[in-house]
């Protein structure tokens, strides 16, 4: 499978068309999901079941929500290790801070990983190291898959 697919939809044109319905709008928490959902039908997805997958949703809601994306309304907000440990024990942000941290190992070590597996497996041994409690023996998830595929797709804001 390609580094820049997900359930057979390009990426870029998936993350790119709900951030279209969303930037901006002072409601955008609340239209997420549902654009998140249109974005994926309107790239091509035909599976409901994969248009609703919270893992890649949740990741790229909190990359959008922590200003990580470029070219949108919200303004970057940086975050330490240990913020973005507590928000991956934080209900509703374990997928986030999985993003969040693959993106902090892209910074430190661009040309590190040469797919999303080998980033897994870092992000889930640096949350481990700082207590999450997180195997880094677990599979690639959707979350990462996609913060590595926005990062090749230039499509992250590094500050």
């Amino acid at each position: 499978m390609s580094e820049l697919v997900f359930a057979h939809v390009d990426i870029q044109q998936w993350v790119q068309g709900c951030i279209n319905r969303v930037d901006g709008l002072p409601d955008w928490k609340e239209r997420w999901n549902q654009a998140w959902y249109d974005s994926y039908r309107d790239a091509g997805g035909l599976s409901k079941h994969s248009g609703k997958k919270g893992c890649p949703r949740s990741c790229v809601k909190t990359l959008y929500e922590f200003g990580r994306l470029q070219n949108t309304a919200l303004e970057y907000q940086a975050r330490s290790r240990a913020q973005i440990l507590q928000l991956a024990r934080t209900n509703g942000y374990k997928n986030g801070a999985y993003g969040l941290m693959a993106q902090e190992l892209l910074i430190q070590n661009p040309e590190q990983y040469s797919n999303s597996k080998e980033l897994s497996h870092c992000v889930y041994a640096s949350l481990s190291d700082l207590g999450a409690g997180i195997s880094a023996d677990k599979k690639d998830p959707g979350s990462i898959h996609f913060a590595y595929a926005l990062h090749r797709l230039n499509m992250l804001r590094y500050s």
